[in-house]
C-alpha cells in the first residue's frame, strides 16, 4: 500500500512541475510577442527615424 502512495505522490510532483512548466512557457512566449511593439512604440516616443543614418555619411 505504501507504494501506491509514493506512486501517487510521485505523479502529483510530475504533474505540477509539467504545469509550471507550460504556464511559464506561455509567459515567456506573451513576453517575446509583445516585446517588438513594446520596442517600436519606445522607438517612436524617442523620435528615432531608421533612415537617420543616411544623413551622416552625406
Amino acid at each position: 500500500m505504501e507504494g501506491v502512495v509514493v506512486s501517487r505522490q510521485i505523479c502529483l510532483i510530475a504533474l505540477a512541475i509539467r504545469q509550471r512548466l507550460v504556464f511559464e512557457t506561455i509567459v515567456v512566449f506573451n513576453w517575446f510577442k509583445s516585446m517588438p511593439a513594446a520596442f517600436h512604440n519606445q522607438q517612436a516616443r524617442n523620435g528615432v527615424r531608421f533612415n537617420s543614418v543616411s544623413n551622416f555619411a552625406t
